[in-house]
């Protein structure tokens, strides 16, 4: 270029070897090489950036991650239903669709796993020394390990409200988690539901319905003709119920109250009917 004289317009001319240079790909690559070790020298390379905004990423989805487990954590803790108090849909394992959530999510999970279902295994009974804490841990942990569990995959424990139960110090839940710090403590839902029916029957409406239920069932198995005579009424009317005798209310055992309720309510058209028979006689 230096020996002979460019004409303008030639294919020599500077302005358009640069104009074509500029358009070239390694051209392009250059600049960017150049751009990017310039902003190495400054401490704000491209890769770092990328890096410092999936660090930042990262940081963000951890948080709120934890956040989500603090609640979870406290919800089960608590024993609170996880969607709220909306409970207005029907829970059915038949229909993903409608009830996918997050324990049928679990329970597909443990079934990928290798466990196929849900399963309540007794174990046996135990003649047990003693009724504290102490006795009660050490017998339950002996079960366990007779039968070759693993007890440090328990991840919870349920038992009722009784201090040798559920003390943090010196019940079994409490020497328990001191071994299993992942066994959480869960009071036995059946127990808290007596002892909210057990407060509801101190209002007096409910109160006196009870009574009156207790005076009628006493008044009726009292009698071995009274008996009798309803006895004859179930077998008229072809109950499905084939029980002959009403079952007393226990006054200690929820589960034998709650079925002799259950019963009375079935047997009400036929004690219906024989209180008025019985005031004809």
């Amino acid at each position: 270029l230096s020996s002979g004289k460019i004409q303008e317009g030639s294919l020599l001319c500077p302005n358009l070897l640069i104009k074509e240079h500029i358009c070239t790909k390694n051209h392009e690559w250059a600049v960017i090489q150049a751009e990017q070790f310039i902003c190495t020298l400054a401490g704000d390379s491209v890769a770092l950036q990328m890096n410092k905004a999936l660090k930042a990423e990262v940081e963000k989805n951890r948080t709120r991650i934890k956040s989500v487990c603090k609640a979870l954590n406290l919800i089960g803790r608590y024993e609170l239903p996880l969607r709220g108090d909306g409970e207005v849909n029907t829970f059915s394992f038949d229909e993903p669709k409608l009830n996918d959530d997050v324990l049928r999510a679990i329970l597909g999970l443990m079934g990928q796993a290798g466990d196929p279902g849900v399963k309540e295994v007794f174990i046996e009974f135990r003649e047990l020394t003693g009724t504290t804490g102490k006795k009660v841990a050490d017998s339950l942990l002996d079960s366990l390990k007779m039968y070759n569990f693993n007890i440090n995959e328990i991840v919870a424990q349920g038992y009722d409200g009784a201090s040798n139960m559920s003390s943090r110090d010196k019940g079994v839940h409490g020497r328990i988690k001191e071994i299993v710090p992942t066994a959480e403590y869960f009071w036995c839902a059946a127990h808290r539901l007596n002892l909210v029916t057990t407060d509801a029957a101190a209002d007096l409406s409910i109160a006196q319905t009870l009574s009156c239920i207790k005076e009628i069932i006493n008044y009726l198995n009292g009698s071995v003709k009274r008996a009798s005579i309803l006895k004859n009424l179930v077998e008229e009317l072809v109950l499905e119920n084939r029980k002959r005798k009403l079952k007393n209310i226990c006054p200690t055992r929820w589960v034998e109250r709650h079925e002799a309720l259950l019963e009375f309510k079935d047997f009400y058209p036929t004690i219906y009917k024989l209180l008025k028979l019985l005031l004809t006689l």
